[in-house]
């Protein structure tokens, strides 16, 4: 299964070698504190895993080449854990950790800690939270074809229902880079270029997910949202 999952990344990656969206990158936001979860939301059961670890590992299964984990609060908790997973995955993705110091300002502090930490150029970008769990091939419906004389932001609608990860090209990259709370962050960035965005219909729930609670958490487990195989 893990080496017919490789196989059509390759595929996927040849294929589209020669295209515009050459390489594609993802920043993973895991700086927060979880307060309203009570206990850090990064290493919570999600499957088999722990959900940063599921998160890094549906990366390593998806067309993403290169990923930056942002840090923050108890970060020493969870760095080993992401060095650990750099050799496990370096064969499919190279992983940065790179560390916030201001994660009290907000997820868009961390949005601008993970574009800093990119270490080659990216011509598309998922921005993805730790408590947003999403299967490797929704993050490939997502970037694959983006900005290659397509749209230049995509997000994911499930039943109708707009979800997680936003998606967008470097053209947007100096804008993500002056991103803040104060002039509400991604949010504003969206509002301000509608013309450039496509709503794409995805088949998987858990782009609507949102684990910012107990009872979030819960509900997801219990509607068996950390399997795999939840299409609807």
């Amino acid at each position: 299964m893990a080496g017919s999952a490789e196989a059509s990344r390759i595929s996927l990656l040849n294929h589209w070698s020669g295209r515009a969206c050459r390489v594609w990158g993802a920043i993973l936001l895991a700086a927060g504190k979880s307060t309203r979860m009570g206990q850090l939301k990064a290493l919570l059961p999600w499957g088999n895993t722990t959900l940063i670890e599921y998160q890094v590992q549906q990366m390593s299964r998806s067309v993403i080449q290169q990923l930056v984990v942002v840090l923050g609060y108890e970060h020493q908790r969870l760095e080993p854990v992401i060095r650990k997973l750099q050799t496990q995955y370096r064969d499919q993705l190279n992983i940065i950790i790179q560390i916030n110091p201001d994660y009290d300002e907000g997820k868009t502090a961390s949005i601008r800690a993970g574009l800093a930490g990119l270490t080659r150029p990216v011509k598309a970008l998922a921005i993805i939270g730790v408590d947003q769990p999403v299967l490797a091939k929704t993050i490939d419906s997502l970037l694959l074809g983006v900005g290659d004389k397509g749209p230049e932001i995509r997000i994911p609608v499930y039943q109708g229902k707009r979800g997680h990860p936003p998606v967008f090209t470097d053209r947007f990259f100096p804008e993500l880079r002056e991103v803040n709370e104060q002039t509400e962050g991604l949010r504003q960035i969206m509002k301000s270029n509608q013309e450039y965005i496509q709503l794409m219909e995805v088949r998987e729930p858990q782009v609507l997910l949102n684990l910012n609670r107990e009872e979030d958490y819960r509900k997801a487990l219990g509607m068996g949202l950390d399997r795999e195989d939840t299409e609807r």
